[in-house]
């Protein structure tokens, strides 16, 4: 979501190229968020710069060794598994238990460590906001020496399609209910959906 709201900031490079969006579970703020991972971000006790200077670029790279064995474990041992993601994420109704082996010989596959703190500064802020880039870069990107608040009101008028779920406690329900605010605000909501019994990996799994 956080990709999707850059682009259409930039009004005057995106005009007349994006036609529409849908977004699934879509993640803005995450002020309500009960994800283990998520609130597991604020216990990184370092910031970016810190971990540059140990060059610290990536969190949880792709290890093949690792993928192999988690395969295995989500394979033959679903129930171990889906107990890791419903801490991380959940299972609710509607995600299907029998890809977690596919998933799992996939991910985790590595997260730049600027994005990790990008989206611990949103947490801890409550301020759905572009990367801070530092205050030199920023008044060379944003014209600010702080990481401007996206103001939905100045955005692009994009129709987009939100599709939520009951369960989900990476977009929490709470959170999804202010993003549907803002688009319906801005004139740009086409449709809002939220399914019942479903969570977040309902989206990328579905049993359907």
């Amino acid at each position: 979501m956080t990709i999707w709201a850059a682009l259409i900031a930039a009004k005057e490079k995106m005009e007349g190229k994006i036609h529409g969006i849908v977004a699934w579970a879509p993640v803005a703020k995450v002020d309500h968020s009960d994800s283990l991972a998520i609130k597991g971000l604020l216990s990184i006790p370092f910031g970016e710069e810190a971990l540059k200077a140990v060059n610290f670029r990536v969190m949880l790279p792709r290890m093949t060794p690792l993928s192999l064995a988690s395969e295995l474990v989500c394979s033959y041992l679903p129930w171990i598994c889906e107990f890791i993601f419903n801490q991380i994420a959940d299972t609710s109704t509607g995600f299907n238990r029998n890809m977690l082996g596919y998933y799992t010989a996939h991910y985790p596959n590595g997260v730049s460590t600027k994005n990790a703190i990008q989206l611990k500064r949103i947490v801890l802020s409550g301020k759905f906001s572009p990367m801070d880039h530092g205050p030199s870069m920023n008044l060379r990107l944003y014209g600010k020496a702080k990481s401007p608040i996206y103001d939905f009101s100045q955005m692009l008028k994009i129709p987009v399609a939100l599709f939520s779920g009951e369960n989900d406690v990476v977009a929490n329900p709470t959170d999804v209910a202010w993003l549907k605010e803002q688009l319906q605000n801005n004139g740009s909501l086409l449709k809002f959906r939220e399914f019942s019994n479903m969570g977040h990996l309902a989206f990328l799994l579905p049993s359907k």
